[in-house]
């Protein structure tokens, strides 16, 4: 079924980050923001709108349709829950943030997982008494790492998914794209809704991935495709049907071509509201390396 996919969009980098700026979205005059149809003098573009969040990297990845206020509630709630979601996965990955190395660390003085973009080395500090951060060690050089995350809401992840693919995909030619970006800056819901996340076991690609993608006419798919792919996780997001609705029953999963080596673990995240995960904890299980403790993920 992967002709039954068009791609729209795919940009990719490594854990260093891109080097070369891309601008999504011509200048105009005046500028109009995509997401809340507002335009220039009422509002201003100072701001550079990142299409993927800048806590995974990116600082080259650009759009110009996107006024400053609209950029400022995104990275203040759905980017946000959207990193919030990906705390471990960040902590182990060696991916360049926007400040550098990535450290998860729930409390100023406390237990925290941090690793570097230029080795494989993953530093796990442990503070006495504190359950933050749990290891179990077992036999063959393995430890499982339990750690707590902070409070985020599935629904902000599904809508940071989304925005992404808004900023590459043309609303004019798509009413039913209004109503997504609608929905994306919470001015209606759209419930219930799905989407999934895969988990690449035994390997650890060093890339950040975001694909757009349209299904082709008859397939009877949804619409169009979002994957965002960061280190040894990937999510997957179906964006609503032409009468504003969620697909009920997702369709089975194609990857794309960066995916082909890898045997993925799938799960699918139902939501039914706009609710908040507290104390949640994520797990992995890893293995102590040969050089210089380090450690590589396995499955």
């Amino acid at each position: 079924m992967t002709y039954m996919w068009e791609e729209v969009f795919e940009y990719s980098f490594d854990r260093k980050g891109p080097s070369k700026k891309e601008w999504l979205g011509g200048k105009a005059n005046p500028q109009i923001c995509k997401f809340c149809g507002k335009g220039e003098p009422e509002i201003t573009f100072s701001a550079k709108a990142h299409v993927i969040a800048k806590a995974f990297g990116n600082r080259t990845l650009l759009s110009r349709r996107e006024c400053d206020a609209c950029n400022h509630e995104a990275g203040e709630t759905i980017e946000d829950d959207l990193v919030k979601s990906l705390s471990l996965i960040r902590a182990i990955a060696g991916h360049r943030s926007h400040r550098g190395s990535v450290r998860h660390q729930l409390r100023k003085k406390g237990s925290s997982i941090s690793s570097r973009v230029d080795s494989n080395i993953v530093t796990v500090e442990l503070y006495q008494g504190e359950r933050n951060i749990i290891v179990q060690e077992f036999e063959n050089n393995e430890f499982e790492l339990k750690v707590k995350i902070p409070s985020f809401r599935p629904a902000n992840v599904a809508r940071a998914l989304a925005r992404m693919a808004l900023f590459v995909l043309d609303l004019d030619t798509d009413p039913n794209l209004h109503r997504v970006c609608q929905w994306v800056r919470r001015e209606l819901d759209l419930f219930p809704l799905k989407y999934q996340q895969l988990f690449l076991c035994g390997m650890w690609p060093r890339r950040v991935v975001l694909s757009v993608s349209r299904s082709l006419p008859g397939s009877g798919l949804p619409p169009y495709r979002v994957i965002f792919a960061y280190s040894i996780t990937a999510l997957i997001m179906y964006l609503p049907e032409a009468n504003g609705t969620f697909p009920s029953k997702l369709p089975p999963l194609t990857l794309p071509s960066f995916f082909s080596s890898y045997e993925p673990e799938l799960y699918e995240i139902m939501i039914t509201g706009d609710c908040i995960i507290k104390n949640a904890t994520q797990s992995i299980i890893l293995q102590y390396g040969e050089r210089e403790g380090s450690l590589n993920p396995k499955a």
